[in-house]
């Protein structure tokens, strides 16, 4: 599944659990690692440029200020590579030390765009970033760079959240989001084989939400007008809604788990599933903070999808608010449904 992982590396606490995480992954897929580490030496050339203007009049001659830019643009980029090179010695040394095969890369540009290009131009097929970077604050939930990644690629994303392949007292566990579509049974694939590489149960979840149409049943009974009041039946929907839909979408979440089961079984994986009835993104953030799964493998995209949807509302909820890993499906090409 994994042959070539992309790291990302920025010196933060969050940087080196991305780093533990995939050196353990390449590990396991016997996959190769690049580290890559993105410096923006333009940036501080701008800011040096808004300082100019506060610098002591001596330094206010043109031909001065161009030398000191100079001066300042050989001094950033020097500092940049030298510490650039110092974080990813690290890496190197890890992967060494575990038997992984590594690379390492220092980028110039944005950090987002940099390494958004590099994952799509590379033969990458996973990239594992920390959830946050250096410029996290107190309430951070996820990081800027990460969010963008997030958006932009099409290959699988791991978000490291902790050191999320420590075997738990029962065992290793990771659980999978299915809604039907073909990106979640692509996930519960790729869950399937991580399970099969970490001997790890999968714990296969599907949320439904009944209450939606009983929500916009009671705000619609007070603007309806008499006489769209009498066609609509309101009551009579709510009838059917309670008796039919409630029921039916149990039963075709019920039926998307048993087909989790039967590809569980032909990948000789243990497998439980659990159906669950509310918000999906908050059940699904729930569901994982009473397993403590390993990981959590959503898909990046859903049923609701569009040709523009860049990343769907409930994986980008369950990044946001889950507080193990994720792992986002790419979706550059979808499985058919199992």
């Amino acid at each position: 599944m994994y042959e070539h992982l992309l790291v990302a590396i920025d010196n933060s606490k969050h940087s080196a659990q991305a780093v533990a995480a995939a050196v353990a992954l390449a590990q396991k897929f016997e996959a190769r690692l690049t580290g890559v580490h993105v410096t923006n030496p333009g940036l501080h050339g701008y800011a040096f440029r808004l300082l100019e203007g506060a610098l002591p009049e001596r330094y206010q001659e043109e031909s001065v200020l161009e030398h000191q830019r100079m001066i300042h643009e050989k001094l950033i980029r020097r500092g940049l590579t030298l510490i650039s090179e110092s974080y990813l010695e690290q890496l190197r040394g890890r992967a060494a030390a575990a038997g992984v095969a590594c690379a390492t890369k220092v980028i110039e540009g944005r950090h987002y765009e940099a390494q958004a290009e590099e994952i799509a131009r590379g033969d990458y097929q996973l990239a594992v970033f920390g959830h946050l970077g250096l410029g996290a604050g107190g309430r951070s939930t996820l990081g800027g760079v990460v969010e963008r990644i997030a958006r932009r690629i099409r290959k699988d994303l791991l978000v490291v959240k902790d050191s999320p392949f420590r075997a738990r007292e029962d065992g290793r566990r990771i659980m999978v989001a299915v809604d039907g579509s073909d990106f979640s049974f692509s996930a519960l694939r790729k869950a399937l084989v991580l399970a099969q590489r970490f001997d790890a149960e999968v714990h296969a979840i599907h949320v439904f939400d009944p209450d939606f149409h009983r929500t916009v049943f009671r705000e619609l009974v007070g603007v309806l007008t008499a006489e769209a009041a009498a066609v609509f039946d309101s009551r009579g929907q709510q009838a059917l809604h309670d008796e039919v839909i409630d029921k039916g979408l149990a039963r075709v979440g019920g039926k998307w788990l048993h087909d989790c089961e039967l590809a569980a079984e032909g990948a000789g994986v243990r497998l439980r599933t659990t159906l669950l009835r509310g918000k999906f993104f908050e059940e699904i953030v729930r569901a994982a903070a009473r397993l403590d799964p390993m990981l959590i493998v959503v898909g990046r995209l859903g049923r609701h999808r569009v040709a523009s949807s860049d990343l769907g509302a409930t994986a980008e909820n369950v990044l946001r608010f889950a507080h193990c890993s994720v792992l986002l499906a790419g979706v550059e090409t979808p499985a058919a449904k199992v």
